[in-house]
């Protein structure tokens, strides 16, 4: 099997809730339909719905520019892969793995 056939339907339904998170302590109880990575349809509107105490900030991480990011670079087309890659770093909170994507990062510059 090649990689795009396995990578293409999950760029195209794939999403991943990385994170649902709020400061401080808060109640927060999102539905039952509802876990992390679950798989949503991309580029579409999607209500989630759940509970949190008034005023909690709650976020969805979903992870399409990684996803992108990894079949152009598997695919070797480094200058579409750049602007996926920087938004995979702008959001990545692990020192380590924000370090490993700068050096690919740089490893993809030096090539073009």
């Amino acid at each position: 099997m090649k990689l795009t056939d396995r990578l293409i339907p999950t760029l195209l339904a794939a999403a991943a809730f990385a994170a649902c998170s709020s400061p401080g302590r808060t109640d927060l109880e999102v539905s039952q339909l509802f876990a992390d990575n679950m798989i949503l349809q991309q580029n579409a509107q999607t209500v989630i719905c759940g509970r949190a105490t008034p005023g909690t900030r709650v976020s969805v991480q979903t992870d399409w520019d990684y996803a992108m990011a990894s079949y152009h670079v598997k695919a070797q087309h480094y200058q579409e892969a750049i602007p996926y890659l920087r938004k995979v770093i702008k959001h990545e909170k692990r020192k380590k793995q924000k370090a490993r994507q700068w050096f690919l990062m740089g490893q993809m510059q030096a090539i073009l």
